[in-house]
């Protein structure tokens, strides 16, 4: 039988993201030997988002606590004491999709493990979004070659994957992150997922996505 196409429409940037990482771990563990995985990268801070954590600071503070209780994750002290106190980190998606997409360029089966990597080196170490020498050492610590990540990232072909990415998310009408997207052959597609959802939840909507697709 033909494997039906899963699209993991997420952000580095995303909290809820980063929350529904032990759920989104189980959920392919279960059902990934029967899916093609796609991991899209959002855009969610982008243009006129971009700018300083200490903006958004006080939000964040308030948020984290939210994700934590919800999903069990656990946001880093570097991250909390660290990137959120100090305040001036760039908020920026851009840098931190094409880092993803420089690491699947030389792995593309590790998508989804780059994707928490990253989310880990963000959340847990309070690496700054921008600093390519951290990205770059995060890309190593994975056994990548560090050279190759930083010329795939600059690259045109990351760039275009990028920019795809973020056209992808419009045309499955992604409105939020995390959001899961079943897809068939013939092109017709269910969104059954949106938000850091548990993974008894994720079961029973998968399963409805799957028989409405394959009925």
């Amino acid at each position: 039988m033909k494997k039906l196409t899963l699209f993991y429409a997420y952000d580095v940037l995303c909290g809820w993201c980063f929350g529904f990482g032990p759920a989104m771990q189980g959920f392919l563990l279960e059902f990934g030997a029967e899916l093609d995985l796609h991991v899209v990268n959002g855009g969610m801070v982008t243009g006129e988002r971009v700018g300083p954590i200490g903006e958004v600071a006080g939000y964040i503070s308030e948020a984290y606590k939210d994700v934590e209780e919800r999903t069990g994750i656990v946001f880093g002290e570097a991250f909390l004491n660290g990137t959120m106190k100090k305040g001036t980190a760039v908020f920026d998606s851009i840098p931190l999709a094409k880092a993803h997409l420089a690491m699947t360029a030389q792995d593309k089966l590790r998508s989804y493990e780059f994707s928490r990597a990253l989310h880990n080196a963000i959340y847990v170490l309070g690496i700054e979004p921008r600093d390519m020498d951290a990205l770059k050492k995060v890309a190593e610590e994975l056994g990548l070659d560090g050279e190759r990540f930083l010329a795939d990232f600059d690259s045109e072909t990351v760039l275009a994957e990028m920019n795809q990415g973020f056209a992808l998310c419009q045309q499955l009408e992604v409105r939020g992150f995390p959001t899961l997207v079943l897809a068939n052959e013939e092109g017709n597609y269910v969104k059954f997922a949106s938000g850091a959802l548990p993974l008894e939840h994720l079961r029973e909507m998968y399963g409805r996505a799957k028989a409405a697709l394959e009925g």
